[in-house]
């Protein structure tokens, strides 16, 4: 409509700020792209990209080379971006410089099917459809992604494949499923090259519903577009001489955002500690070494531990600091998983301790043990009190 129009139709119906009631200002035009000076002494003006996609769409002839020239084939990337948003906010949900992570799936429209599709079909999910949106419904309709598939809530299966994904991703991340949801884009709201955009939402304590990542169905907008600017051929042949321009599927994640939901899903205040019950893939450290004191020749016997522990590719770390109880609560606040605790037995007869950080609880065993026992834990083979002989304090 442009700046002019809009001001009139404000001051003819005298619009003002639905929260305080004041006069708002004038409409200006606000580019959410980072303008720039480009070369040594400036002068050719540059824009930062928004987005990683495009960078793909122009590398597509080479990926499909490089697949055979085979479909269904993709893409992925995972870099800085910057926009130039209007109010940075809430840490790490509202940036202007962040991490995004994407991938363009490229397909033949006539061959939507997903060879994968069946391995996410039962997952269930909570959709607020197009319909749900526009109607003002506020609970989610919960179905699953292949029943959202049939009934044509999600356009193609590539598209619900990748949100079933999506879904475990998140729930293994540590954000459980009653607290995620997939929320569709109105016509308005949707990018104009996509025929459908699901939000992957997830539930915030402090600010409620935020989007951690969306996927999109961008027919063939972009390889029509690049190949219209630049006359370059992104045509596929199919076996019955027909041509055509792929379809494109794109899941996006912003990363920084996927870090915050780990935190806020995590994030536990016990007995005036934090814990962070981040899952044990995640974890910083996998096991943390101590020696009960620092004396005895238990400091010495705990390195030799630590050093068979890093001989044996695990991720461990030591600390000798204070007490252990003070060392206990430092590595619960990393979220540590497990702390092996070096003692007199182990010293005289080469058992010692495990405490988990979830349950506080400790099991024993040898220290030749150890190795196979958390391999199993970290290959999720075996429980925690599966490790080791539960230890019963007085």
């Amino acid at each position: 409509m442009g700046g002019e129009a809009v001001k009139r139709l404000l001051r003819e119906h005298k619009v003002r700020c639905p929260v305080c009631g004041g006069e708002l200002n004038e409409p200006t035009l606000f580019l959410t792209m980072f303008k720039t000076e480009i070369g040594a002494t400036g002068g050719e003006v540059g824009y930062a990209r928004p987005e990683t996609a495009q960078a793909m769409f122009i590398n597509y002839k080479w990926g499909f080379q490089h697949a055979r020239e085979k479909l269904p084939f993709a893409l992925a990337q995972c870099s800085k971006v910057m926009r130039n948003e209007i109010s940075p906010r809430r840490g790490m949900v509202r940036l202007r410089e962040f991490t995004i992570m994407e991938l363009e799936l490229f397909f033949d429209p006539r061959e939507p099917s997903c060879p994968w599709f069946g391995e996410v079909s039962e997952t269930p999910i909570k959709l607020h459809t197009e319909e749900m949106e526009a109607g003002g419904v506020k609970e989610p309709l919960e179905t699953t992604v292949g029943e959202a598939v049939e009934d044509g809530l999600i356009l193609t299966e590539w598209q619900g494949y990748f949100m079933g994904v999506s879904q475990r991703f998140i729930t293994a991340l540590g954000m459980p499923p009653e607290k995620q949801r997939f929320r569709a884009h109105l016509p308005d709201e949707r990018a104009h090259y996509s025929a459908q955009t699901y939000d992957h939402e997830v539930f915030f304590e402090t600010w409620g519903w935020i989007e951690v990542s969306g996927c999109a169905y961008r027919t063939d907008y972009d390889l029509n577009s690049h190949m219209e600017a630049s006359g370059e051929d992104m045509t596929v042949l199919r076996d019955d001489g027909t041509r055509f321009i792929p379809h494109v599927v794109e899941p996006s994640y912003g990363l920084d955002r996927l870090f915050l939901s780990v935190l806020e899903a995590t994030y536990e205040r016990r007995k005036k500690r934090n814990v962070f019950h981040l899952p044990r893939e995640l974890a910083p450290y996998q096991v943390a070494v101590f020696p009960l004191v620092t004396k005895d020749g238990l400091p010495e016997k705990a390195r030799e531990v630590y050093d068979l522990l890093l001989d044996e590719g695990f991720w461990a770390v030591y600390d000798e600091a204070g007490s252990i109880g003070r060392r206990y609560a430092r590595v619960d606040e990393i979220g540590v998983p497990l702390a092996v605790a070096v003692d007199y037995d182990t010293r005289d007869g080469d058992v010692l301790t495990i405490r988990d950080r979830d349950s506080w609880k400790q099991v024993s065993l040898s220290v030749t043990e150890l190795p196979g026992a958390l391999e199993a834990y970290f290959k999720r083979e075996k429980d925690f009190l599966e490790l080791g002989t539960l230890v019963v304090r007085d």
